[in-house]
């Protein structure tokens, strides 16, 4: 057997861009023996008029599953519905890719809250994770119900920001 490189790295250059899409592709085929669904990246944006990134969602839907990475805000734009507003466009469009339940950890923290006032439940806690503090799993049935209130493209008339969502198509499949 040849030998091997072991590398850990940090940085955008090419080969963590060639890393990424060789173990996306791995796990993919995983993902799609293991819950009988195609991996797929899922993001949701929060933009200015201007194009500026303001918040935003990284998840992907694999099976019945809408697994959330990251939900981010501005810190000024905190505190108005946005973050509830990118939610139920990932979540919509999670479930037009049949997905059925979500997934996301939190730790404990005042914005947690948009959580649970969104419908997630906890579902496990890992205590002083970090500082004392409680890190939570979290998890919500998307309801058929709610398909009536979706919308893919809110606008927040006050501030003139949009939120879009958008999920790269994965070529050659």
């Amino acid at each position: 057997m040849d030998e091997l490189t072991l590398t850990v790295f940090d940085t955008d250059d090419a080969h963590r861009a060639l890393a990424l899409r060789i173990l996306s592709e791995h796990l993919n085929e995983h993902h799609r023996w293991a819950t009988g669904g195609e991996c797929r990246q899922l993001f949701v944006t929060l933009c200015d008029q201007a194009g500026k990134v303001c918040g935003g969602i990284v998840s992907c839907t694999h099976g019945l599953w809408l697994d959330v990475e990251f939900v981010w805000v501005a810190e000024l734009l905190r505190r108005r519905g946005h973050g509830s507003q990118m939610l139920a466009a990932a979540e919509a469009e999670a479930r037009a890719r049949g997905c059925r339940r979500v997934y996301l950890d939190t730790g404990a923290s005042p914005a947690a809250g948009i959580f649970l006032a969104r419908g997630y439940r906890a579902c496990g806690e890992l205590a002083d994770y970090r500082d004392g503090r409680t890190r939570y799993w979290l998890q919500k049935v998307l309801e058929a119900h709610e398909r009536a209130k979706q919308t893919l493209h809110l606008k927040a008339p006050a501030n003139k920001l949009f939120v879009t969502c958008s999920s790269p198509r994965r070529r050659g499949r």
